[in-house]
């Protein structure tokens, strides 16, 4: 039962290291979520969720991977703190002529 409990640990690791190295697209936006989300260590749902962010949470969006954004809210629990969001939850400011 112990060297479960370590294989466990080891599959679990790389999940919470997940940083902007693995985005593809870069952003550099000041925005919000348009829905309560789970706030994840990364870029896909199999990542553990270090918690929800509130709809109209305010956030910076620094870059993404394929449907994975990867931000920083600006106030609430997750102050500070980077970790990534699905981008159907990511609004995208309208740009004007």
């Amino acid at each position: 039962m112990h060297s479960a409990y370590e294989l466990t640990l080891a599959a679990a690791a790389p999940a919470s290291a997940v940083t902007s190295k693995a985005c593809t697209h870069q952003v550099k936006l000041d925005t919000r979520v348009n829905a309560t989300v789970n706030f994840r260590t990364g870029p896909g749902t199999s990542y553990t969720s270090l918690g929800l962010l509130p709809k109209g949470q305010g956030v910076y969006w620094a870059c993404y991977k394929g449907n994975w954004g990867y931000l920083k809210p600006y106030y609430g629990a997750h102050k500070g703190h980077w970790g990534w969001v699905s981008r159907t939850y990511i609004d995208v400011p309208m740009q004007t002529g």
